[in-house]
């Protein structure tokens, strides 16, 4: 999802300057030291993000060799940041009376590092490191997917005869069958690793990342899960306000959004400037779909929303699709390149689009699966989920 959880927790990345901390007076209940190779002088700081304004809470000059200490005082876990510049950082998650040992390259802090000595630390780091090679796997194959689409259409171009259009299909169909099947085993890889990390690390605050891989409208007991362990866990933490308040919103979009409610009515333009209403889609069933050019998740997706309006289309299917974009001639470029041909429409305000707001949308791609009298029968349907619900409401 563009909007991460993770951003409930910490804010964009902010360098707050401040003078080299003298070596001899590192105070604090929790260390952080460690040798940074690749280094030439460097300062690197630590950065507080549990606040509305990160704090740069303590900063050293790397040593000739790479060394560091830092110290900070911590009452309860967070979120921190050991960051050379904007871009070159790793994330920590601090308790008090940890000694944090850090390694990696002064150059590559992200990719590179390893810690040892803060258990919860550690913790997001097998996260992490576990999300990072999923997402570029997933992301592999969506380039793959994508090249293979403008191959086709290519190829179609060339050669719009009708047996040439159906021998190319017979071509590609087991190739793009192959890297679904791959993309859904890495989506199934990360739920379940997603699963059993919060499982077999009940209270632990590094919780709250391996979320990242759930979808809180599918996977929402798991998100309950979490917030009730970390409650029982740190039952006075003002660094989890935020998230608690994200469940205790979330759990009141869910019932207002609950299948079987009436789906709220707006109007939003199309690229020609017509109005086009909710209610004007009465009788057919209804993908309202909330995109964006520039989301890539949105963009992988797409092939999949394509095969599914291309198949059920004949049987009553309808897709409207809201774009949060700002740039009207990208909006329209994505719209021809991925092959959208259904109904569009788009304020052009972003994330200020009213409707996604009047529907709650906090990232994308999302979607909301609307039955013919205008009511909800699922949402955020994405991949193989998509495809299951339409077989059930069209049949095989």
């Amino acid at each position: 999802m563009i909007k991460k959880i993770t951003s409930i927790l910490c804010a964009s990345i902010l360098l707050v300057a401040c003078s080299s901390a003298d070596e001899t007076k590192k105070e604090g209940n929790t260390s952080i030291s460690g040798k940074l190779e690749n280094s030439s002088g460097e300062t690197v700081y630590l950065v507080d993000y549990n606040s509305k304004t990160p704090t740069n809470i303590d900063s050293a000059v790397l040593s000739e060799t790479g060394e560091f200490k830092l110290a900070a005082n911590v009452s309860e876990p967070g979120v921190y940041n050991l960051q050379i510049d904007k871009k070159n950082f790793c994330t920590l998650i601090l308790s008090t009376k940890d000694k944090a040992i850090i390694g990696g390259s002064a150059k590559d802090l992200g990719n590179t590092y390893t810690v040892k000595g803060s258990k919860e630390s550690e913790l997001f780091y097998e996260v992490n490191t576990f999300s990072k090679t999923n997402a570029n796997a997933k992301q592999l194959i969506g380039y793959r997917l994508d090249s293979i689409q403008q191959a086709f259409v290519g190829a179609a171009n060339a050669n719009p005869d009708p047996k040439n259009l159906e021998q190319l299909n017979k071509n590609i169909e087991p190739i793009v069958t192959a890297y679904k099947e791959k993309r859904q085993t890495l989506m199934d890889e990360g739920l379940n690793f997603a699963k059993k990390f919060i499982d077999d690390n009940e209270g632990r605050f590094a919780s709250i990342i391996a979320l990242n891989l759930l979808n809180p409208d599918t996977d929402f007991d798991y998100y309950k899960k979490v917030d009730a362990s970390l409650k029982k866990s740190f039952p006075n933490s003002q660094n989890l306000v935020p998230f608690h308040n994200f469940i205790e919103n979330k759990m009141l979009e869910l019932a207002q959004f609950a299948p079987g409610t009436q789906a709220p009515e707006f109007i939003a333009s199309s690229p020609e400037g017509k109005p086009i209403k909710l209610s004007d889609f009465k009788g057919k069933i209804l993908l309202l779909d909330f995109w964006a050019s520039w989301c890539g998740p949105c963009r992988s997706e797409n092939p999949n929303v394509v095969t599914a309006y291309n198949k059920y289309k004949s049987k009553g299917l309808e897709i409207f699709a809201v774009s949060l974009d700002q740039d009207k001639q990208k909006w329209l470029d994505a719209i021809a390149k991925d092959g959208l041909t259904w109904k569009h429409a788009s304020d052009l305000m972003g994330w200020q689009s009213q409707p996604a707001a009047l529907y709650q949308v906090q990232s994308i791609p999302a979607n909301f699966l609307i039955d013919k009298d205008g009511k909800i029968i699922a949402k955020n349907l994405r991949g193989a989920q998509l495809e299951e619900k339409l077989k059930q409401v069209f049949g095989n």
